[in-house]
């Protein structure tokens, strides 16, 4: 046992005297640890920007009508259960059709229209604070007013009017595809930078109804308190009343869950590439240095040492590096955080920023210990299952 610390301190001591070699070791142990920090960071922040601009707009459970219905069957009586259950913060129960717009000369092609209840609206989703130009719409239930998409209203171009598109106080004619019309003024538009909730026109659900009332009642968007499983929720919901379709947001979204396993993928073989590399660098690095020290290990040895100690010798050295390494690479990547915190990156579907939590820390030190230790032991354990006699001649 006296002899192992004395062959630590040399070998610490040996390794600290090649400043290249340091420096390349902790570089590349910084850098990787903070391109995997940084890889998982914009994996969990891409993940948060897409759930939360679809729970904005959803909410955490959606009530739908089955295939072949266009308004909920016991829509009534769903509600009232809702009204009941402790684990639900707010409802909003919205109705729906297919209409299109005509501006000016202009008629768009038939899309989704929402008529929504703006007081309930606004305890379940972001609607109302995504309004962009004009306002959202007032508790009143009839004001023969509309609110326009982002993308709906960058299309309704007005030929006669030097081709700008519509703006708030424009009047415009909703048309339905049962052949009704109704002229309505534009209270506002809307970008929730999301696809979907921008490609809609909102109506008063009452004002909906009485152009198009056979979507009355065709979605329940619920709002669960914190804490509260909304898959538990779906399921007491849909054996309770299997005449609906009842979904989580995620269940709701499919593009989203296809985006985010692409996302997935790419960056987690980035995340496997990286680990891979630090396994590679550790495993030539201790090589090296223990084929420069064979005389070394062949005086040791031959002095009584047994073949744990030399292991453990390198192993805590690949240790010490991988506590210097993640911890310069974890500084790099709380900076670069903290940065997109005050500078989030705006996108089509959002405002991105990396995020920070426990999880992604434990992955990344877990994940650069464990390859840099496995990378030490290897060549350390062929070298202490060596033969004195080879050890001292420097023989490989």
């Amino acid at each position: 046992m006296g002899l192992f610390a004395p062959f630590i301190s040399y070998v610490f001591r040996d390794t600290v005297r090649s400043k290249t070699l340091l420096t390349l070791i902790l570089t590349v142990l910084a850098a990787a640890s903070a391109a995997i920090l940084l890889t998982l960071g914009v994996l969990e922040g891409f993940r948060t920007m897409l759930a939360d601009g679809e729970r904005g707009w959803l909410g955490d459970v959606i009530v739908s009508p089955r295939d072949g219905d266009e308004s909920i069957k016991l829509s009534d009586e769903i509600e009232k259960k809702l009204a009941i259950m402790p684990e639900v913060a707010a409802v909003a129960t919205r109705s729906q059709a297919l209409t299109g717009v005509r501006y000016k000369e202009k008629i768009s092609i038939p899309f989704r229209t929402l008529g929504i209840v703006p007081a309930d609206d606004k305890e379940v989703t972001w609607l109302g604070t995504k309004v962009i130009e004009g306002e959202f719409f007032s508790d009143s239930h009839s004001t023969d007013e509309v609110l326009l998409g982002k993308t709906l209203a960058d299309d309704l171009i007005g030929i006669e009017d030097d081709g700008r598109s519509v703006h708030v106080g424009d009047m415009v004619t909703v048309l339905t595809t049962e052949g009704g019309q109704r002229i309505m003024r534009v209270r506002g538009i809307l970008d929730a930078k999301n696809f979907s909730p921008n490609s809609i026109l909102y109506l008063q659900k009452g004002d909906l109804e009485r152009i198009d009332a056979s979507g009355r009642n065709a979605q329940i968007v619920i709002k669960l308190k914190p804490g509260v499983d909304p898959e538990h929720i779906r399921l007491e919901l849909q054996s309770q009343f299997p005449t609906a379709v009842v979904r989580t947001w995620e269940g709701e979204s499919q593009y989203v869950r296809d985006i985010i396993q692409a996302v997935g993928f790419i960056t987690l073989s980035i995340r496997d590439l990286l680990i891979a590399t630090v396994f590679l660098v550790i495993s030539i690095v201790i090589y090296i240095d223990v084929n420069q020290k064979r005389r070394q290990i062949g005086i040791l040895k031959s002095m009584g040492a047994p073949n744990t100690f030399v292991v453990m010798a390198y192993v805590s050295q690949a240790f010490i590096y991988a506590i210097v390494g993640t911890s310069l690479g974890s500084a790099l990547f709380l900076m670069a955080g903290l940065w997109s915190s005050y500078n989030p990156i705006p996108l089509i579907i959002g405002d991105f920023q990396l995020l920070e939590t426990p999880g992604i820390f434990v992955q990344t030190v877990t994940a650069v210990f464990l390859s840099a230790l496995i990378g030490a032991f290897f060549p350390a354990w062929m070298a202490a299952k060596s033969k004195i006699i080879d050890d001292m001649r420097g023989n490989v």
